[in-house]
């Protein structure tokens, strides 16, 4: 079982890898900080093939993944796992779902403008963290999306369980404040997923 987070860019700004990883780690050692773990983290990236799974050439001066056929794994120096990074186009029914949405989710209507201006940029990005990952790919998962969401003026959804979905689509500013914090989520899951992750993350079982 996996969870994801979709990055919906609202320009058509392409960041580079290595401008995602300065916020990301800017954004997963704050809150680190903020549950008390003095302990700083470095995300790396590497990029493969998604059919052969060979690895490619790429600098982190290059842009982030803008196509099908690639996808970014970010990981934790000498931690095992990591997250996913993938290159999504829109299409009509994304566009139709997210129209219907509009209609019926608060948070959608709250950041219609992005959604809007998305669906004619006409791709998106996807994190995905499978099941079993460690608690700091948890957390930095989250905060990859944050960052690339903050670098494209755009917002962070999910549907699928991989936080509140009262809470989304969100800005950046927003998800990096209440992302696995429990007392700002009234969902059993979320609430438990942001528990674990903080017992792991201050006993130092960062695996």
């Amino acid at each position: 079982m996996s969870m994801t987070f979709q990055v919906l860019p609202s320009n058509k700004n392409i960041p580079h890898y290595k401008e995602i990883l300065e916020l990301a780690n800017l954004f997963v050692n704050n809150y680190l900080l903020k549950i008390g773990v003095n302990k700083n983290i470095a995300l790396d990236v590497n990029v493969y093939n998604i059919k052969t799974s060979k690895s490619k050439i790429f600098t982190i001066e290059d842009a982030v993944v803008t196509d099908e056929e690639s996808y970014a794994w970010f990981s934790v120096n000498n931690i095992s796992g990591g997250t996913d990074c993938y290159f999504l186009k829109n299409n009509p029914i994304y566009a139709e779902i997210w129209e219907d949405d509009l209609h019926t989710n608060t948070k959608a209507q709250e950041n219609k403008i992005i959604i809007r201006k998305n669906i004619d940029i006409g791709y998106r990005w996807l994190f995905r963290r499978s099941a079993g990952q460690p608690a700091i790919i948890t957390l930095s998962y989250g905060m990859l999306a944050a960052s690339l969401a903050k670098l494209t003026d755009g917002v962070i959804f999910s549907d699928d369980g991989a936080w509140d979905y009262t809470m989304l689509p969100a800005k950046s500013e927003n998800f990096v404040e209440w992302y696995l914090s429990p007392e700002l989520t009234e969902n059993k899951d979320c609430k438990k997923i942001a528990q674990d992750c903080i017992g792991y993350l201050q006993n130092n079982k960062y695996n």
